[in-house]
């Protein structure tokens, strides 16, 4: 769990950084797989037996492309436009 989370907030951070190369682009893919790997420990210890599935994970896929096609998001918070 706690390399899941590790995975996670690695992530994260990598994605938030002001410039990324191809080499943040590839520690970026790295941090996802290994979190995509290791949350299946919060169904199958119990702790979520329906799965593990954090607000706009689904979107963590898209963020290697999106960062090559825009650059890097440097703290852009997404929900911004969800204020209410």
């Amino acid at each position: 769990m706690v390399r899941a989370i590790s995975s996670f907030l690695e992530f994260c951070y990598l994605v938030r950084r002001e410039s990324i190369d191809e080499d943040g682009l590839k520690a970026i893919d790295e941090a996802l797989q290994r979190f995509h790997e290791d949350r299946v420990i919060f169904q199958t210890s119990g702790v979520r037996p329906d799965g593990f599935s954090l607000p706009r994970q689904h979107a963590l896929k898209h963020y290697r492309h999106l960062i090559q096609e825009f650059g890097a998001p440097n703290g852009l918070c997404s929900s911004i436009t969800e204020s209410s």
